[in-house]
């Protein structure tokens, strides 16, 4: 059984056949990204089994059934993030097909995520120096990419800087 087939037994009281084939042409024809599809089937499988439970219809989902949801979800800032984003570009999809009047998720928010630390590492000065020194200068295209390479290290050591003292 595949995941759209999943979504459709866990709703298909509250489903009728123009909803089918609208979601169909949803997971099919808008997501291309492999992952990105089935997380999303995953995320909206499990808000409509909630509505299912609640005897909740596709056409009177409201925004306060959105925030009812996401309020009982637990997890990671970015996985809910990642759910309401599913049920949202669906709902989007909802309307711009006919299918529903407006988008109950438009008002929505999740929490907020904050990255303070990157994962990307800082050259040290030595470091920098060696990229830099390892760039031949037989060419004018050369000497213009190392002067763009300057630059981009002085700016990103300027904004760690800018960085370190807000904090």
């Amino acid at each position: 059984m595949t995941n759209t087939e999943l979504i459709f037994r866990s709703s298909a009281k509250f489903v009728n056949q123009d909803e089918t084939q609208r979601l169909l042409e949803f997971f099919a024809a808008n997501i291309r990204n492999p992952n990105t599809r089935g997380a999303y089937v995953r995320a909206v499988r499990e808000f409509f089994c909630w509505t299912a439970a609640r005897g909740i219809s596709l056409t009177a989902i409201r925004p306060i059934h959105i925030a009812a949801y996401m309020e009982g979800l637990s997890g990671a800032a970015p996985s809910l993030k990642q759910k309401l984003a599913a049920i949202r570009m669906l709902f989007d999809w909802l309307v711009t097909g006919g299918i529903l009047p407006t988008n109950p998720t438009a008002d929505a928010r999740s929490s907020r995520h904050i990255v303070k630390v990157g994962k990307t590492s800082v050259l040290t000065a030595q470091e920098a120096q060696a990229l830099l020194s390892s760039i031949p200068f037989d060419h004018s295209a050369v000497t213009r990419d190392r002067a763009l390479i300057n630059v981009i290290y002085d700016q990103r050591r300027l904004n760690i800087w800018k960085n370190f003292w807000n904090e």
